[in-house]
Formats: C-alpha cells, structure tokens, sequence
C-alpha cells in the first residue's frame, strides 16, 4: 500500500467512525421510537379492548331482553289462545253435548249458551291467524247452540200444541162418550 492510500484509509477511518456512531444513533432512535409506539398502541389497545368487551357484554343483554320480550309476547298469545280452546272443548261442546243428550231423552227444558269470548284484535302473525281460526271455530259453535235452542223451542212449542190438542181430543171423546151412554139409556 502506497502512502497515498495509506492516507486516505486513515482518513476515513473518522468518517467511518462517526458515520457508524451517526448509524448506531439512529438505530437506537428508532429502537425507542417503536417502544414509544408499542406504548402507544398498549395504551390505546387496552380502553379499545375494555369497550369492545363492554360493547359486547351491553349487546348480549340487549339480545336477552328482545328475546325474553318476543318469547313473552308469544306465549301471551299462545295462551289466549289455548284458554279459548279448553273453553270451547270444557264448556261450550261439554254444553251442547248434555244438550242434545237431554233432548234425546225428551227433556226440552235444557237451554245451552255460549260461554268461551272470541279473541279479540287478533295479530296478523302466525299466532294472530291461528286466533282467527279459533274465532272461526267459536262462531261455528256459536251458530250450532243457536241452532240447538231454536230445534228445542221450536220442538216445545210443538210439543205444546200436540198436548193441546190431545186435551181437546180428550175432551171430545169424553163428551162423545158421555153423549153416547146417555143416547144409550134413553133408548132403553
């Protein structure tokens, strides 16, 4: 090596020096820059995770109540409509049932009426129109016990008049009768 270049190597050895200081101090710079950052994100990260959490917890129990309300409200309906349906069966067909059985037997003093409510508003869901049907179920039952009380009064009134004139028939063979036994003495 000639001392030219001998030179020229010494002499950057201090660039070089100071070049790797300048490198190492921007590596390090960076190096608490990206902690400073990591801090950073920690802090920010951490209340982001709290209020996700919170977020969620607030949405599920949110979630619960709409699901408890529309549960709630079903089986409200379910309920009307399952009350209407043990009435028609346990008082209106029971009814109607002893009805037509008393009028089997010659009883016509048995009236029967209706007792089971329609159900009022129903909805227009499913709930709502299986309510309608049972409305529909009502009224037919509705319209038999009418139809049971008016065979039944008018069977009576029938009844009734068959009775009176088999007392007027009555009467008339009695008096025929009689007529006939005193035609019979006289004419003895």
């Amino acid at each position: 090596m000639n001392a030219a270049s001998l030179a020229t190597v010494r002499n950057s050895r201090a660039v070089y020096d100071s070049l790797n200081k300048s490198i190492d101090k921007w590596r390090q710079d960076n190096v608490t820059w990206g902690n400073e950052q990591l801090k950073s994100n920690d802090s920010t990260f951490s209340p982001a995770k709290t209020t996700g959490i919170t977020l969620l917890v607030i949405l599920a129990l949110v979630s619960l109540g709409i699901a408890f309300l529309v549960s709630r409200s079903i089986k409200r309906g379910v309920d009307v409509v399952l009350e209407r349906l043990s009435s028609l069966r346990d008082k209106c067909a029971t009814n109607l049932k002893a009805g037509i059985e008393a009028l089997a037997k010659g009883d016509l003093t048995f009236p029967v009426k209706v007792v089971t409510k329609p159900i009022e508003n129903p909805s227009k869901d499913e709930i709502g129109q299986v309510a309608a049907a049972v409305n529909g179920v009502r009224d037919r039952f509705e319209a038999g016990i009418e139809a049971y009380n008016q065979t039944r009064a008018n069977l009576n009134e029938i009844v009734g008049q068959v009775s009176g004139s088999a007392g007027q028939v009555s009467a008339a063979s009695q008096q025929m009768a009689s007529t006939s036994e005193e035609s019979g003495r006289g004419n003895r």
